[in-house]
């Protein structure tokens, strides 16, 4: 709830961008790893999120497409996995864009896209803690670049 999707969707046509959802991604190789019967729990391999990253770009390649492609999140426990995935194919990162906003901001826009009129504790606890793992994300990609 931090505006990072809306700052991807207005940077991309500005530097001829590609926005790569690793989360949508995921959900994806998560249906082709479930059946019909059995669908596939718990989380899926980073190694398979970074396969089907990696065929999304050799697509675009293959057709004389070139985009900079813009990470919308990313699905590794930590920042230095991520990085170390992305810098390791595509060069190092040119920018690192931290969105960062207020706590009653983030409750607003969860309300409002919920269509809550309160949120339920359970809830405000979940984005304090998403908070201060963003945070943390954050001093680790400091130390790193």
């Amino acid at each position: 709830m931090s505006g990072r999707s809306e700052l991807c969707k207005i940077l991309a046509p500005m530097v001829k961008g590609k926005v790569i959802s690793m989360t949508n991604i995921a959900e994806t190789v998560r249906k082709s790893l479930g059946t019909e019967d059995e669908p596939f729990e718990g989380d899926v391999p980073n190694d398979k999120v970074e396969e089907a990253v990696l065929a999304e770009v050799a697509a675009d390649r293959s057709r004389g497409d070139r985009f900079n492609y813009i990470f919308n999140g990313f699905t590794h426990k930590k920042a230095s996995e991520f990085l170390d995935f992305a810098n390791g194919q595509f060069g190092n990162c040119a920018y690192w864009i931290n969105c960062q906003c207020d706590a009653k901001v983030i409750e607003e826009r969860y309300k409002k896209k919920n269509e809550m009129d309160e949120l339920p504790e359970e809830v405000t606890g979940e984005l304090a803690d998403q908070a201060k793992a963003a945070e943390a994300q954050c001093k680790e990609i400091e130390a790193l670049t």
